[in-house]
């Protein structure tokens, strides 16, 4: 899934490059929703299945990956802010 979205996001911007009328954008809009979706689930899953590997992992699990998720959702935020 994170492939998909990966292709789905490079796709985004090679529509967005060439588009000229109002359905490329909205196609855009569409595909980066998908995008979007198809991350979001993938890296909460391969977050907490890599946490399960560790020794003493599951103990530990629900701290770290509430801890990773907000750094990651507060870094996708600054990065998204406009005019950065």
């Amino acid at each position: 899934m994170l492939v998909i979205s990966a292709l789905l996001g490079f796709s985004e911007f090679l529509i967005l490059l060439y588009a000229t009328r109002f359905w490329h954008f909205a196609l855009m809009t569409f595909l980066s929703g998908v995008a979007q979706s198809a991350r979001s689930g993938s890296e909460s899953a391969l977050l907490y299945d890599s946490l399960s590997l560790e020794p003493g992992g599951k103990a530990n699990s629900k701290n770290t990956l509430a801890v990773s998720l907000r750094w990651s959702s507060g870094l996708r935020c600054l990065l998204r802010w406009p005019g950065v």
